[in-house]
């Protein structure tokens, strides 16, 4: 009998790609048309994988239409989205009787949230889906809804397409980030894949704690040496260096504890947090680039940057 895991596994690959291109899309996307289409199709992944798990959660042909048409009933009103987008920039382009360049998205942080929300979604439906459809465990056993999302966050359906996710978007959008931050956000997947509680064994356990000890270290190892050699490094890039090691200190705290007492839920908390803090970062890129603009003015040119300066931090 053909293993699940030979199909799935392709499936889950193909659906990282997709999400990637999509949050490439949400990090140059500038106009309200744009945003309302990246977020129109992760609505439609987000509810393709809602359907799918109505029908796992009990398997027959019942939740199986069931599914379908909660699925399709997203879908619906997802393109509620582009309508409105549209419309919203085809009056702006048309006021005054004269056809105007497309109107700036003005909502940046609400569409950001979005598209991190969608994302967090996406993962989390395909992790418990795939879990499921591979005929794993869906919870460690009591607890409820809580142990499912705990269980879910640490499994390698979760895990390593979501490290698979965060490297991918990094080689789409990598470039668009001063060294310091692509550095930094270099070490995430990184982190994000040498989770030791997502494959059971001593061997991975062991090589994936020293690993990620090893790579939290090393991040922020980089950071001191920058700022011990007195390089610049913008203040965009300190917070997000500062909110980076407290995910990585959950992460640690949750793994002593886990080793400790069995639980998962601060680990699974910092894996969270991992992401939601990768996903806030990579999704504008221009904050961090405007930052290293005006750090690089200040140096060279006294007073405060030009008005024209670049800013994308509404």
């Amino acid at each position: 009998m053909l293993n699940p895991a030979w199909v799935l596994w392709p499936l889950a690959v193909l659906m990282v790609a997709a999400t990637g291109g999509l949050i490439r899309w949400a990090a140059q996307a500038r106009t309200p048309l744009r945003a309302g289409t990246v977020v129109f199709l992760l609505l439609m992944m987000v509810a393709m994988f809602a359907g799918a798990a109505i029908y796992f959660v009990s398997p027959s042909a019942a939740t199986l239409v069931e599914g379908f048409w909660v699925a399709s009933a997203i879908m619906s009103v997802s393109a509620f989205t582009v309508f409105a987008a549209h419309t919203y920039e085809l009056r702006a382009r048309l006021a005054g009787g004269t056809l105007r360049p497309p109107p700036a998205l003005v909502r940046v942080r609400t569409f950001v949230a979005s598209v991190i929300a969608l994302v967090l979604a996406n993962e989390l439906l395909m992790g418990w889906t795939f879990q499921r459809a591979a005929g794993g465990p869906v919870w460690l056993g009591g607890g409820g809804l809580v142990a499912l999302l705990e269980h879910v966050l640490v499994s390698p359906w979760f895990v390593f397409p979501m490290a698979l996710e965060m490297a991918l978007t990094l080689a789409l959008l990598g470039g668009e980030f001063p060294p310091p931050m692509r550095w930094l956000l270099a070490f995430q997947p990184l982190v994000m894949l040498a989770s030791p509680p997502t494959v059971p064994g001593d061997v991975w356990v062991l090589a994936t704690a020293t690993l990620m000890s090893a790579g939290m270290a090393a991040a922020l190892g980089y950071l001191l040496r920058r700022l011990y050699r007195g390089d610049a490094v913008s203040p965009a890039t300190l917070a997000y260096a500062a909110r980076l090691f407290v995910t990585f200190g959950l992460m640690a705290g949750g793994l002593a504890w886990w080793a400790v007492s069995g639980q998962l839920g601060l680990f699974a908390l910092g894996v969270i947090a991992q992401m939601l803090v990768y996903f806030e970062a990579i999704v504008r890129p221009l904050r961090f680039a405007a930052e290293t603009a005006r750090s690089n003015a200040s140096e060279s040119v006294p007073g405060p940057l030009a008005a024209g300066a670049p800013s994308w931090r509404r």
